[in-house]
């Protein structure tokens, strides 16, 4: 009866390891599925009058109805044996339902944005010469290196971040390097503005990514950052300035931007949130 005892014990035993492993397995944190939930901590329902068009899992397909007649359309590529050269997303750009850009992305292991292919058209569908991305991440998911590849050669960018915010982008373009400054605080605005919404406008903080910014929306561009920028600063000069209006929960819902080095050129840019 002993031995009948020890080994009923010792068997139950074993089936609690095993249960215990497997729930340690499924408590480990998975990388949240790509989507526009996974950049926005609520998703817009448009921004500058184009309306996010979303499939029955939850990811970006479509971008379209501002008034500029831009549209974008994105294809996930689900084959489970899919090849070490085929995109992840193909994103295709359209003005007045013609093809302006396509896209080719390519993921890394978390679901970002680790190489994209570039290929523009012009009126009459004549191919410019082709360009590329490379980007890197740091440890808390923000861009942390931009490498441009076109036919001139490649420019880096490098962007500094401290406590989640970009404080400095630098781009190297051949000899020249410049920095540019983020300012989060004016004499009008003491208090950095809290990035409630999880918005990511990369060119406010002087980053040139081009068609690029739509891989954002859909969750695929890294991390936002901690509070809105009010704009940057190169050798202590302002190139733009950015105002934010919020609603009473502290969301934004408008920006203007100035960019003053362009003969103080004014955009306004309008956000609806679902």
């Amino acid at each position: 009866m002993n031995k009948i005892y020890t080994f009923m014990l010792s068997a139950l035993m074993a089936i609690a390891l095993v249960s215990c492993g497997s729930n340690d397995e499924t408590d480990t944190p998975q990388p949240a599925p790509v989507g526009p939930k996974r950049a926005f901590t609520k998703v817009p329902k448009s921004i500058a009058g184009s309306e996010f068009k979303t499939d029955a899992s939850g990811r970006l397909i479509g971008f379209s109805g501002g008034s500029e007649t831009y549209a974008y359309t994105l294809d996930y590529n689900t084959k489970a044996n899919k090849g070490k050269n085929e995109p992840d997303v193909v994103i295709t750009q359209t003005e007045d339902g013609v093809i302006g850009t396509i896209t080719k992305v390519f993921l890394n292991e978390k679901g970002y944005v680790k190489h994209a292919e570039m290929q523009q058209y012009d009126k009459d569908k004549k191919p410019y010469p082709p360009y590329s991305y490379d980007l890197t991440y740091n440890a808390d998911d923000h861009i942390e290196t931009v490498i441009e590849t076109d036919k001139n050669g490649k420019s880096i960018t490098t962007i500094s971040y401290k406590d989640g915010d970009i404080v400095s982008c630098t781009d190297k373009i051949g000899t020249e390097t410049r920095t540019y400054v983020t300012h989060y605080t004016s004499k009008e605005v003491t208090t950095p503005i809290v990035n409630k919404g999880g918005l990511m406008f990369y060119d406010l903080f002087g980053v040139d990514i081009d068609e690029l910014e739509i891989t954002y929306f859909a969750g695929m561009l890294g991390k936002p950052t901690r509070h809105l920028p009010l704009g940057y600063s190169w050798n202590g000069k302002k190139q733009n300035t950015v105002t934010w209006k919020l609603d009473k929960e502290g969301y934004p819902i408008q920006y203007k931007e100035v960019l003053h080095s362009e003969k103080d050129h004014t955009s306004i840019v309008a956000i609806v949130w679902q």
